[in-house]
C-alpha cells in the first residue's frame, strides 16, 4: 500500500501524513477501512491506490522496494540509514513515525514538529 502510495504522491512532504494515518488506525479495525478512511482524509483516490495494490503496478513497486533492502528472512524487515538491528525493528513496532523523526536527517520538517507536539500534550494530561 505504502509503496502506490508514494508511487503516486510526488511531494516525499506529503508521505508523513498518510504513514501517520494508517499507523494510527492500524489497530482500530482492518487495514482495508483504515487505508479508505485515511484516503477520504487526505482527499487520495482510494479506488486508484487498491488498483495499484491489487495490480501489477503494486506487484513491480513491492520488487523494486525490494531490491532496496540488504538481504532478510522475513518481513518488515526494518533498516534507518542501512542499518538493522532489533532495537531499530522494536522501536518501528512501538512508534514508527516517532523512530522517523528521531532519526530523519537535515531540518526537522513540520510533521515531525507536530507529532512531538502531540506527544508533550499526551505527557502533560494528568486523569
Amino acid at each position: 500500500m505504502y509503496a502506490c502510495y508514494f508511487y503516486y504522491t510526488p511531494k516525499s512532504s506529503d508521505y508523513m501524513p498518510f504513514v501517520d494515518c494508517i499507523e494510527d488506525g492500524f489497530f482500530d479495525y482492518d487495514i482495508q477501512n483504515t487505508t479508505k478512511d485515511c484516503c477520504k482524509k487526505l482527499n487520495v483516490s482510494f479506488s486508484v491506490l487498491k488498483s495499484c495494490i491489487d495490480g501489477p503496478l503494486g506487484n513491480q513497486l513491492l520488487h523494486a522496494n525490494a531490491l532496496l533492502t540488504p538481504p532478510h528472512d522475513y518481513v518488515p524487515y526494518v533498516t534507518v540509514n542501512d542499518v538493522h538491528t532489533d532495537d531499530l525493528e522494536q522501536a518501528a513496532e512501538n512508534d514508527l513515525i516517532h523512530l522517523i523523526c528521531n532519526y530523519y536527517v537535515g531540518p526537522t520538517p513540520s510533521f515531525c514538529r507536530q507529532m512531538l507536539n502531540k506527544k508533550k500534550k499526551k505527557k502533560s494530561l494528568k486523569i
